[in-house]
C-alpha cells in the first residue's frame, strides 16, 4: 500500500519540475530558448515627427535606404551573464535560464516590439491564493543622447490591456533615467527597482495582450532595448534567491520522505 503511495509522490515532484511553471503565455519565461508563441516586428524611428512613439514607421525601409532590422526587429535571447552597457551591473537572466533582448545597443534608428496575447483558463489559477495573475518583469537599457529633444531619445513602452482596456503601462526615455547602470547609459534594473509586475485583477475567459516596444533615438546614433522575463500565472523566485514555494515545499518533502522509505526497505 506504502508503494503507490511513494510512487505518486514521487511523480508530483518529477512533473512539477519539467513542467513549464509560466503558465498563460506560451513560452513566457522564454525557457525552450526561443521567441516562440511570441510575435516581434520592426520598424524605424522618423525624426521628423518629434514624438516617440508617434514617430515610429512599421514599414520596410527609411528614406529610400533598406535595412533588413527595420522589418524583421532585433530580438535576441539571452543565456547569462551581465549586461556590458552597464558595466556589467544588469545580471540576466532574471527567473529561469533564459530572457529576451528586444532591439539592441547599436542605433540606426531601430524600433522592435514584442507582443503576446492568450485567454485566461482555469488551469492558470494560482492554487497559494486561488486568483488569477499576470506576473513579469522587465529592464530597459537607454543611451541618453544629451542635446536631444524628449521625443527623438531612445525610449521603450510596455502595456498591457485585459479586454482591450489598458491596465498597466511604462513609458521612458533616455532623458528620463531611473538610475545609472554605466557611463551615458540608463534605465531601470530589474533587481533593484523591483519593475517585477504582479496584476491580480484577471478573470476567468478574459484576454490579455504584453506588448513591449524598445527603440534606438531617431537621430541614428544612440541606442535603446531592453530585457523581458518570467512571463506566466505563477510566482517564481529570482535566480538570484531560489526560494521554493509552500506548495513546491510540500510536494518536494512527500517526495524525499518517500525516497527515504525506499532506501530503507532496499536496505533490509
Amino acid at each position: 500500500m506504502k508503494k503507490p503511495l511513494f510512487i505518486f509522490s514521487l511523480a508530483l515532484v518529477v512533473a512539477l519540475a519539467a513542467s513549464p511553471a509560466w503558465a498563460l503565455f506560451t513560452n513566457g519565461g522564454f525557457e525552450d530558448g526561443t521567441t516562440n508563441g511570441w510575435s516581434y516586428r520592426g520598424g524605424y524611428f522618423d525624426d521628423y515627427q518629434g514624438d516617440s512613439m508617434a514617430g515610429v514607421n512599421w514599414v520596410n525601409g527609411a528614406y529610400g535606404a533598406p535595412d533588413p532590422y527595420w522589418q524583421a526587429g532585433i530580438v535576441s535571447i539571452v543565456s547569462g551573464g551581465t549586461d556590458p552597457q552597464t558595466n556589467n551591473n544588469l545580471s540576466l537572466p532574471l527567473y529561469g535560464n533564459h530572457s529576451v533582448k528586444v532591439n539592441d545597443e547599436n542605433g540606426n534608428a531601430h524600433v522592435t516590439q514584442i507582443w503576446q496575447a492568450d485567454t485566461v483558463t482555469a488551469s492558470d489559477i494560482d492554487l497559494n491564493d486561488n486568483n488569477y495573475h499576470l506576473r513579469f518583469a522587465w529592464a530597459s537599457v537607454l543611451m541618453n543622447p544629451w542635446g536631444h529633444p524628449t521625443g527623438d531619445q531612445p525610449f521603450f513602452n510596455v502595456d498591457v490591456t485585459i479586454n482591450g482596456v489598458n491596465v498597466y503601462s511604462v513609458f521612458h526615455t533616455g532623458d528620463q533615467p531611473g538610475w545609472t547602470l554605466g557611463g551615458n547609459w540608463y534605465g531601470e534594473d530589474w533587481y533593484y527597482k523591483m519593475e517585477n509586475v504582479d496584476l491580480d485583477t484577471l478573470a476567468l475567459g478574459d484576454l490579455v495582450e504584453v506588448r513591449l516596444t524598445a527603440a534606438d533615438c531617431s537621430w541614428w546614433g544612440h541606442g535603446g532595448y531592453a530585457y523581458l522575463d518570467g512571463f506566466g500565472s505563477e510566482y517564481i523566485p529570482p535566480v538570484n534567491n531560489p526560494v521554493p514555494e509552500p506548495c513546491t515545499m510540500l510536494l518536494l518533502g512527500g517526495g524525499l520522505l518517500g525516497l527515504s522509505g525506499l532506501r530503507r526497505k532496499l536496505g533490509k
